[in-house]
């Protein structure tokens, strides 16, 4: 748990909105960080209390390739 933790907040961390990004994409993508960056932190504190974060993490990312694939420049 605490490596998966590590991971997801790492991907949190560097994930970033390219310039240029419509504002809808950016959106998406500070929304997907902030979900991995809340996941890794519910899974390195063993917190059983997280909720529905894992899915608001798959939820944002899924959104996030979709938004990409149409709205990249």
């Amino acid at each position: 748990m605490q490596k998966a933790g590590s991971l997801y907040t790492q991907a949190g961390d560097v994930l970033k909105v390219t310039p240029g990004a419509t504002q809808v994409l950016a959106e998406a993508v500070s929304t997907a960080s902030k979900a991995l960056r809340a996941l890794g932190t519910a899974y390195t504190n063993f917190d059983a209390a997280n909720g529905n974060v894992y899915d608001i993490a798959s939820q944002s990312s899924d959104a996030m390739d979709v938004l990409c694939g149409r709205l990249a420049p």
